[in-house]
């Protein structure tokens, strides 16, 4: 959760949103209530988003750390048949609930206020897909946000990284598919835990801030008990072009 982004047009107003709390356009027609000083959606769910393989869409998939809703929502936008959306804050887990009926999307996504790694263990279930955009940052590293909120969401003090793929690979079917992002520093902690926890990472895409600046960020594809294969690293995404507009691959997402 690097970037964050309030959306491409903001309103203080609208329908459900309370005091303190903003409505922004998300992608297409889909609105989001968001925190306007706590925690914010960033660009790096939007990536995430379009980062999922288009088949993986028609399965269920599990929102790892799902905050507000954003990237459930962003993945119902692209056709996904079935989301759920577990978050440990009540107000994000509340606030997620509250997006997914604004957008009128019950039927697709469901919100889980619930610990990930409590959910896990009693889970039955197994997922196609997890999608998860979690805490970037070791505890003691980072700026330490004032809100308690984005603490959270961005420092592993209630989800460290080896927690993460533990309940990834535990709640995947075998075969399927595990899409996350870390910062580029990370990059040697994701290839040396996965296969602990029998996650393959198959493709990475590195994310640059803009054209010629180097990667800050790497989107992962990781496949449950699939087969050892020689990592794809796919062509850079540059979020902002070099006059500071975003490129035209990031501006196609939020059409």
């Amino acid at each position: 959760m690097a970037t964050a982004t309030a959306g491409r047009n903001s309103k203080t107003g609208g329908p459900g949103v309370g005091s303190g709390q903003r409505l922004d356009r998300l992608t297409g027609n889909y609105r989001l209530i968001q925190s306007r000083t706590g925690y914010r959606f960033t660009v790096d769910s939007v990536l995430l988003a379009h980062f999922v393989d288009r088949w993986a869409l028609s399965g269920e998939i599990l929102d790892i750390g799902a905050g507000n809703g954003a990237l459930s929502l962003l993945l119902a936008g692209r056709g996904a048949a079935s989301v759920t959306a577990v978050e440990i804050q009540p107000e994000l887990a509340g606030l997620a609930g509250r997006n997914v009926r604004l957008n009128r999307l019950g039927k697709t996504v469901r919100v889980v206020n619930d610990d990930i790694v409590r959910y896990a263990s009693s889970c039955s279930r197994r997922f196609n897909s997890v999608v998860a955009n979690p805490p970037y940052y070791r505890l003691g590293t980072g700026r330490v946000p004032v809100s308690n909120q984005m603490l959270i969401a961005r420092h592993e003090l209630k989800l460290t990284m080896r927690q993460l793929f533990e309940c990834a690979g535990s709640l995947l079917t075998g075969g399927g598919w595990f899409y996350f992002c870390y910062p580029v520093g990370r990059l040697m902690e994701v290839f040396g835990m996965c296969p602990q926890y029998g996650l393959t990472v198959c493709r990475i895409r590195p994310v640059c801030p803009r054209e010629g600046e180097p990667a800050n960020v790497v989107l992962f594809a990781a496949q449950c008990r699939g087969r050892t294969v020689a990592a794809e690293v796919q062509a850079p995404l540059y979020i902002y072009r070099r006059d500071r507009q975003y490129s035209d691959e990031v501006r196609s997402y939020y059409a």
